[in-house]
């Protein structure tokens, strides 16, 4: 038998204090499915009643009710309430309130009161991290993750090797924004700045390393494999490949078929002639990796007009993600 059912309204009515634990317990609680979220969602409407009524610390209601907001999602309201809410805990999640709302300036100035007050500074540190990744001031994050890995945080610390990854593909995308090839590939759909240069580290940038767009096709699995023996003929996927690249492939076609382009056109055709999802996909990945080729050893960025002659729409050039 599971866990038993964390009750959110005695959690956060009933109690009157709320801290570290009780944000642990509601984060337990909010883990085990969505009837939480409804109860919360209930939790907040009675906290509401109790503050316009009087009934109750104000300073503990707007507390609990920031911190609600916030768990649901409604980041203005969850400022709006936790500003009222003088404590370390409150300024805290202040911050991360601020942050998701992209008002950067008061979300560092929310982290630096929460650290004032007494919050775990390690913590308040990792979270301005956060913000000048956001920001793209690349020198502050890893000044703010040096400090935190002197501190040993990257032994258990969840929060430091988000930031680290963030920063990794910060680091990424800016260098691979200097090179070359790099209007080329983002150019077509379903390719941005990280999943981009995973494309373009992959393939390499030698244009005499595959000798036509069947050679690359055939490194990263894309191409079926067809076999013929007597009367016997079949075509399978294709099973030695670059695994890292089919991977790539496979996102990349994901993205670019879930959007209305000549590309989901063509990934809807192929599912109406009978292919499953996964076979539609590396067909239309195997379709773009041929493009990408022709594309890069031409110089030209993607044409959806060109790519897909027979699209029965013309589409907007769509941003890739």
């Amino acid at each position: 038998m599971g866990d038993p059912q964390i009750d959110l309204k005695a959690l956060l009515i009933e109690h009157e204090d709320c801290d570290a634990g009780t944000l642990q317990k509601l984060r337990n609680g909010l883990a085990q499915g969505g009837a939480q979220f409804r109860s919360l969602r209930e939790v907040t409407e009675t906290l509401k009643k109790r503050l316009e009524t009087g009934r109750g610390n104000p300073k503990k209601l707007h507390l609990k009710l920031g911190i609600a907001y916030f768990f649901l999602g409604y980041m203005e309201k969850a400022a709006e309430n936790l500003r009222q809410a003088d404590t370390a805990l409150a300024a805290f999640y202040l911050g991360r309130a601020l942050s998701a709302r992209q008002d950067f300036d008061e979300s560092l100035k929310a982290f630096e009161k929460a650290e004032k007050l007494g919050y775990t500074g390690s913590t308040v540190r990792l979270q301005r991290a956060g913000i000048y990744l956001k920001k793209n001031e690349l020198g502050k994050v890893r000044e703010y993750l040096g400090d935190a890995k002197k501190e040993g945080l990257e032994s258990h610390s969840a929060e430091y090797h988000f930031q680290s990854a963030g920063l990794l593909a910060a680091a990424l995308a800016e260098a691979f924004r200097r090179h070359p090839d790099y209007q080329v590939i983002t150019s077509f759909p379903g390719l941005a700045d990280v999943s981009g240069a995973i494309v373009l580290a992959e393939i390499g940038d030698d244009r005499d390393r595959f000798s036509d767009d069947r050679a690359l096709q055939a490194f990263a699995g894309s191409a079926p494999v067809t076999r013929a023996s007597g009367k016997s003929h079949t075509v399978t996927r294709r099973r030695t490949k670059n695994n890292r690249l089919a991977a790539a492939g496979y996102s990349w076609a994901f993205t670019a078929a879930s959007r209305p382009s000549p590309a989901r056109e063509h990934y809807l055709r192929r599912r109406a002639s009978g292919d499953g999802h996964p076979a539609a996909l590396r067909h239309l990945f195997n379709r773009m990796l041929g493009q990408l080729h022709h594309c890069l050893r031409t110089g030209q960025v993607y044409d959806p007009v060109k790519a897909y002659p027979n699209a029965t729409a013309a589409h907007p050039q769509q941003a890739a993600a």
